[in-house]
């Protein structure tokens, strides 16, 4: 059986690495108003000034059904099936809309909530891709990617909790407290929604504890690959991206900047690693 996978904009694949893996990707909306604009069509140094500006904030919506059904029709005819892996559906209502989609169109689609974003959701799809072509099955395709949040850390934090006021995230005093004694908030993504980590005074304790939070070995397993990303903040992922690999000597790091939807959520000083962790052997 050929088995398709599909994801959302969320995950951080490039274009070209979708094309590569032939992984059809469908996007997340951003609004302001009423223009609404495919997340992936946005150019992401011009959306960070446009974040930056006083007012109200962008918001973002989840792909429409009908966006579903065109890309499960335009590789239906290349697959025997179809798996489908959303961001979580605590953070977006994406899953519903691919779900609602796959009782339009013949092939079967199962759809999956990676209870993931961003670059663990990335991961996810270009595991499947592997997998798939080794020729495992749909059911345990579908298992595997039920369980893989389990094996992925994602961790982020912001130099500024000024956006999360504006987003209605945080209350105005404690946005006002936070600048006042220069804390900094880290948030991890646990089963699948952003829950507070630890609160810390400090760019450098910060930058301290993201990685200690990041690399920490999970029981059982080695670290597989990791990823950090930021808005804007360049001299930090560089510094991060190089303590990891310091501490785990050809480890596969990827740098990127964060996609629209998530920066829009965060803010434009959100910076973050995800890590990818596998069975020791």
């Amino acid at each position: 059986m050929k088995i398709g996978v599909i994801t959302d904009s969320t995950s951080a694949l490039t274009e070209k690495r979708a094309e590569e893996l032939g992984i059809e990707v469908v996007p997340l909306y951003i609004h302001r108003g009423d223009e609404y604009r495919k997340a992936d069509s946005v150019k992401i140094e011009d959306y960070y000034s446009e974040l930056d500006k006083p007012g109200t904030l962008p918001t973002t919506s989840q792909p429409s059904p009908e966006d579903f059904v065109s890309a499960y029709k335009k590789v239906q005819d290349q697959y025997d099936a179809l798996i489908v892996v959303t961001i979580s559906t605590k953070l977006s209502g994406t899953f519903d809309s691919a779900n609602l989609a796959a009782k339009m169109v013949q092939i079967p689609v199962k759809i999956v909530d990676s209870k993931l974003t961003n670059y663990g959701l990335g991961f996810l799809a270009e595991n499947l891709v592997y997998l798939s072509k080794k020729g495992t099955k749909l059911e345990t395709l579908v298992e595997y990617a039920n369980n893989f949040y389990k094996s992925v850390r994602t961790i982020f934090s912001v130099d500024s909790l000024d956006h999360l006021y504006r987003g209605g995230r945080i209350g105005k005093a404690k946005a006002l407290m936070g600048g006042l004694l220069n804390m900094k908030p880290i948030i991890s993504l646990e089963e699948g929604e952003l829950k507070p980590l630890k609160n810390v005074r400090g760019r450098k304790k910060l930058f301290d504890e993201l990685f200690s939070s990041s690399v920490t070995p999970m029981a059982g397993k080695k670290l597989a690959r990791a990823a950090v990303v930021a808005c804007r903040r360049d001299d930090d992922v560089s510094m991060m991206s190089e303590k990891i690999s310091a501490k785990f000597p050809g480890l596969a790091v990827f740098k990127d900047r964060i996609e629209p939807v998530i920066s829009t959520h965060l803010g434009t000083t959100a910076f973050g690693v995800i890590t990818e962790w596998t069975d020791r052997k």
